[in-house]
């Protein structure tokens, strides 16, 4: 396999082909340079009014940065929502059609919010609504986690 650096300006122009038909994808950064790869994208990954509106979640629990990159200052996140019962719907935050979902709460329980059996039915509600869920996390987390990114 030959490695070659993807301008972020054909980045746009790729996603929305890479991410149709699916209900879940994982952005898994190949890069040390985090902020870059949480940094922000000019378009949201797919296009039409018709469809509805992406999640974006930040599950880099270590380091949280997605939020940032928007500029949000969220209190609560996916782990109040897996942790605590908060509504995903309060924890996620409208930015061009894309809702954001911070990682929240810092935990101590990561690897059970990985495994929690909670994905797979999130999954499967995207799936059925047509609606794209994007998470952001590293690979060993993407490894730990209960539900496999595809259709």
């Amino acid at each position: 396999m030959t490695v070659r650096p993807l301008p972020r300006s054909r980045l746009d122009a790729l996603v929305p082909s890479l991410v149709t038909g699916q209900a879940l994808v994982a952005l898994v950064p190949a890069t040390g340079d985090l902020k870059w790869a949480a940094g922000p994208r000019g378009r949201r990954p797919r296009r039409g009014a018709e469809q509805p509106p992406d999640r974006a979640c930040d599950l880099w629990l270590e380091h949280p940065t997605l939020h940032e990159t928007v500029g949000l200052t969220p209190t609560e996140g996916i782990v109040d929502a897996f942790e605590y019962d908060v509504s995903l719907t309060k924890a996620a935050h409208e930015v061009d059609r894309v809702f954001f979902i911070a990682a929240g709460t810092v935990t101590a329980h990561a690897g059970d919010l990985f495994a929690n059996p909670r994905w797979k039915k999130l999954h499967g509600g995207f799936r059925v609504e047509d609606a794209l869920l994007l998470l952001y996390l590293s690979a060993g987390a993407l490894a730990r986690l209960s539900t496999v990114p595809t259709d």
